[in-house]
Parts: C-alpha cells; structure tokens; sequence
C-alpha cells in the first residue's frame, strides 16, 4: 500500500516479539479509526561483529544482511493478520527508540508492546515504550502484552485535572474510540490539611462537590459540540492518589487516555508523575495524547 496518505496513519514499534505482535494487532483491529499501520523495526550490529576472530581480522558486517533478517522479522510478525489496512515495512538502522520518534513524527499515532527482545532491535518494546510516552510529537499508545484486541468493555478512562492538556485527551477519546464506547472522565481530589475531624469531613464533601462540578461541566461542553453530542461520557470523582484510581480504573477498560505536557527536554507529563507511571506499568491499553 502507498504511503501518500497524509498524517492518518499508525506507525508501529516491531521486534519479533510477543508483545511487538499484540501491539501490532490492537493497531490493525483499529484501522478503521485510527488509520493504516506502517510497521516499523530498527537494527544495530551486535557487540560480536566487532570483534576480531582468531586470524586478528574483522568479521564482516553487511548492512543488507541484518536488514533482510529484520524485514523478516516484520513478515512473520504480520503473519494471519489481515494486511488490507497495513503499509509497506520501514526497515532503519540505529536506535529503536530513535527511529520510532523520527518514522512517527508525522503519523497520528506511534504504538508500541511493553516488552521486546533480540539483538536485531534491543529493548524496541521495553524502555523505548516510555522514551515514546516522554518525546514523542504525537499521541502514544502503549499496548500490555495481555491487552485484548477486541474491545470487551465498551468502556474508555480518561484522566482530567481541569489543564487543557487534560481536554485533549478527551478530544482524542471522543474522536477515535468508538461510538458506542462509554467515555469516563475522571478526577482525582485529595483533601488539604486538617483541623477538626468535622472540618476535615466539610472540606471533603466541598472538593467532591467541586471536582464533580467541574467535571460535569467539562462533560457538557463537549457534547454541545455537533460532532461529540451522541458520545456518552460520564463523570466521576474519586478520593485519593490519581495514579491508583486511573489504573484501577483502567482494569475494567478498553482503553485509558491520558494528556502530557511538554517542557522542554524533561517532557514532564501531566498530573505531575500520573501518565510517567502509567506509561510504565499500564493494566490496559494506555493512550498518551499531547
């Protein structure tokens, strides 16, 4: 298939690797929304073919060799899955990580497993995952190798802390998760200092209220736009560590999104360490959007 197809497209970190596949297939099952599937693996010389054999000569190193072995690597990957809505491999030299971020620059979305392995692309789905989630120019999905590729619960997470960061995110769930799906939007709130039991007790019932409101009204102004005004979202406010609650959450998702903000070469993400720790251990299939 062509690459002319502008910026709808899916560009995939793939190894060979069990989890390299499950991401591989999640991003294929979602063509239709999230467009076609250009797969992509890196590969480097390995540490032994620079050292010299027994006759102090070098081993040699033929580019187009390891390159055939990882373009391989991409063919059997893509073994019984349906190719209609998947583009010709990109095959590059280097980083894993690297070239994820330069492939993907222009893509909707880069995708990538949890774990990957060999020494053809070493660690593509293990750390790279989340060198993806921190630098990456665009949206990031993060597949869990146990993530099911059919959408079983008709459920979507999305975190909101009331930061437009957070209302891209939920742009990014309204638009592309499907139609049917339930869009929970999600505020966590801990109370401030104490005094009193009893004030303690007010200032709680106060943050939920206002975190609900908030909410709501964020809710609100995203179905009176025509184009999301059949979406079903609800609002939920809960007390405590907002990591825990969305993952938690998220173990009973199809999908959790999660906004990041950028600044400068440390990315922090949003919700100060929220969306970095989920990046790094999602339950469910996790979307980072910027």
């Amino acid at each position: 298939m062509s690459t002319d197809i502008g910026r709808h497209y899916q560009v995939v970190g793939v190894d060979g690797s069990p989890g390299a596949k499950r991401a591989l297939a999640w991003a294929i099952a979602r063509a239709d929304r999230l467009g076609p599937v250009e797969p992509v693996s890196a590969w480097h010389y390995p540490w032994w073919a620079f050292v010299p054999t027994a006759t102090g000569t070098m081993l040699p190193l033929n580019e187009e060799e390891f390159a055939d072995v990882t373009t391989r690597l991409v063919e059997l990957s893509l073994e019984g899955m349906d190719r209609r809505n998947v583009l010709d491999a990109v095959v590059v030299h280097g980083s894993a990580g690297e070239a994820l971020l330069t492939v993907g620059g222009q893509a909707s979305l880069i995708v990538v497993g949890t774990r990957g392995h060999g020494a053809l692309a070493s660690g593509l789905l293990g750390s790279v995952s989340a060198n993806c989630a921190s630098n990456a120019t665009v949206p990031v999905a993060i597949i869990p190798g146990e993530t099911s590729i059919e959408d079983e619960h008709n459920t979507v997470v999305v975190g909101y802390d009331g930061s437009e960061f957070a209302e891209d995110a939920i742009e990014w769930a309204a638009r592309y998760t499907p139609s049917e799906s339930v869009i929970k939007v999600v505020h966590a709130w801990s109370p401030t200092g104490t005094v009193t039991a009893q004030v303690s007790a007010l200032a709680s019932e106060q943050l939920s209220t206002e975190s609900l409101t908030m909410v709501n009204e964020i809710i609100d102004s995203f179905q009176s736009r025509p184009e999301f005004a059949k979406r079903k979202f609800e609002a939920v406010s809960e007390s405590g560590d907002a990591r825990e609650i969305l993952r938690t959450m998220s173990a009973e998702a199809d999908l959790l999104v999660v906004g990041a903000r950028g600044r400068g070469a440390l990315a922090h993400l949003l919700l100060g360490s929220v969306s970095s720790s989920l990046s790094h251990h999602p339950l469910a299939a996790t979307v980072i959007v910027r």
